[in-house]
């Protein structure tokens, strides 16, 4: 399963998600953009669809006739990757894909792409269906990666100049 995402998303649109996680940190600005099904593949839009420094990238109609199926943005640098905020999650959640990108001292240039795996128990899908921020009430960082591991699967793709890369790693938060 962690396989078949990498080999959905062009090769084109994984080194346009790489590249805008470089462009960001260097220029400090977010970057985003929906991702289309397009004959079975993954590709970007044809356009951004946010830059700034909080970045949101909204579900629209960038796919043209082709479905969009899910989205990806940039974080600024982190020592590895990027933890998802509570409006990724909700989105990984509604849209299905949620890919995230950003440039880190352990894995060089690296997208983690969250992909819904589980239906949200009632209690957190009354929440989030109501605007809640269910990431304010779990104070402590292993308990938001345990509720990561339950609810999605996360892919790595990642280019470091001393190091392989690497290309649909399932990674465990």
């Amino acid at each position: 399963m962690i396989d078949m995402l990498t080999k959905r998303i062009s090769k084109h649109t994984i080194e346009e998600m790489l590249h805008l996680a470089n462009i960001t940190a260097t220029a400090g600005r977010e970057l985003g953009f929906p991702l289309c099904d397009i004959n079975g593949k993954i590709e970007r839009s044809t356009e951004l669809s946010c830059v700034g420094e909080k970045c949101w990238v909204k579900p629209s109609t960038n796919c043209g006739k082709n479905k969009m199926i899910g989205l990806f943005h940039t974080h600024p640098p982190a020592n590895t990757i990027s933890m998802p905020s509570f409006a990724d999650i909700k989105n990984a959640y509604v849209v299905g894909l949620d890919c995230i990108g950003n440039k880190s001292k352990r894995y060089g240039s690296v997208v983690a792409c969250n992909e819904r795996k589980a239906e949200f128990n009632s209690n957190v899908h009354s929440a989030m269906t109501k605007g809640k921020n269910i990431w304010e009430g779990i104070d402590r960082i292993d308990a938001k990666k345990t509720f990561l591991r339950n609810y999605f699967t996360t892919t790595l793709i990642a280019r470091h100049p001393k190091t392989k890369d690497i290309i649909g790693v399932e990674y465990k938060y």
